[in-house]
């Protein structure tokens, strides 16, 4: 079933029926059956009628409103009242310190093995001292996670390598773009770029674990930030580089967007990308969640299928049905983003940051 993306301003949602109107500028766009929305995203001003709210709710049709540069605003979401099938086992293995740490760890461990992997991929294309560092540092970091002691450490290795990996990763991109650390400051239009999708693949985990019966509340690495939906924060962990990471990279190197698609800093220095670009990022979105990968388990399935498998597979875990959370690890593959950077950009200090 589709997801509705919302991308321009002033649209109006209204409900007739069992189907979806969606209206701008008066004008009557679209009609979908209810039963044929997956989820509906808004990233600009939309007015939805109350009895469309109501309706969406009641038909459970997850709502997310985000802003343009992907910052979370909200969700349409059923009361409290709605307790998920599995929240008591939750609870039960949330004081399990060995499940939280073997899981914990089983998710970073992934994330730095499909960083790894991201940055060996686009060796073939461009040779850079610091690709060649932050391939050390991450398999470093991966020989030493079994090590770490705590959950805080964990965390702690997820920093540095974050300031590895994306000081690397600014080689393979743009220069123009001076894109020199992941944050979620709007400023930079990479960041904006990362920012847009990191919030698509967490939504769409965050999905998948609430029709799973699963409570996105009750996390293992993310436990203790002030995350929204902190566990799809840890399942979406082993996603970031093969998903949206090389998304970003296969966009700007491609020149499918530029700088020219965003708009001019504002008052406090921030940009977005302007409708028609937001447009064409959610259509390789979705035909990147259409692409077929080799999952270890259940063979070749397109991307969207791993989040839900990997969200089975986290349940499995919870039930004691396999021995601990199996991430998804991508193999060593041509990628498919061309590396074409025709002046070397300028060094990149390394420094600490979060992913």
């Amino acid at each position: 079933m589709p997801t509705v993306y919302i991308t321009e301003q002033g649209t109006l949602l209204k409900v007739q029926g069992k189907s979806l109107n969606i209206w701008q500028l008066q004008e009557l766009r679209l009609t979908l059956s209810l039963s044929q929305i997956s989820q509906i995203i808004i990233f600009k001003h939309t007015h939805i009628a109350p009895k469309t709210v109501k309706l969406l709710l009641s038909e459970e049709i997850p709502t997310l409103f985000l802003t343009p540069q992907g910052e979370y605003i909200g969700r349409l979401e059923t009361g409290s009242n709605h307790t998920p099938k599995y929240l008591a086992k939750q609870v039960h293995c949330s004081h399990n310190s060995e499940f939280t740490r073997a899981t914990a760890e089983s998710c970073l461990w992934a994330q730095l093995h499909n960083q790894l992997n991201l940055i060996k991929n686009f060796k073939t294309y461009y040779i850079n001292p610091s690709l060649q560092l932050a391939e050390n540092f991450l398999t470093l970091l991966m020989d030493d996670l079994a090590t770490a002691y705590s959950l805080d450490e964990l965390r702690e290795y997820a920093t540095s390598a974050a300031s590895f990996y994306y000081a690397a990763f600014a080689f393979l991109l743009p220069h123009q773009f001076k894109f020199q650390r992941r944050s979620s400051c709007k400023a930079n239009p990479l960041n904006v770029l990362f920012n847009i999708g990191y919030a698509l693949l967490h939504q769409q985990i965050h999905c998948f674990l609430k029709s799973a019966g699963l409570h996105p509340d009750w996390a293992n690495l993310h436990q203790e930030n002030n995350h929204n939906s902190p566990l799809a924060y840890d399942l979406m962990a082993e996603f970031r580089a093969p998903l949206v990471d090389e998304l970003v990279a296969y966009l700007v190197n491609s020149r499918i967007i530029t700088l020219k698609h965003f708009t001019l800093p504002d008052s406090q220095g921030n940009v977005e990308l302007q409708s028609h670009a937001l447009k064409l990022f959610l259509q390789h979105w979705e035909e990147k969640l259409k692409t077929t990968v080799s999952h270890p388990h259940a063979g070749e399935v397109t991307y969207r299928q791993c989040l839900q498998l990997q969200v089975q597979e986290y349940l499995a875990s919870l039930l004691g049905d396999v021995e601990h959370y199996r991430p998804m690890l991508i193999s060593t593959q041509t990628s498919q983003t061309q590396i074409n950077i025709s002046q070397a950009p300028e060094a990149i200090p390394l420094m600490m940051v979060k992913g």
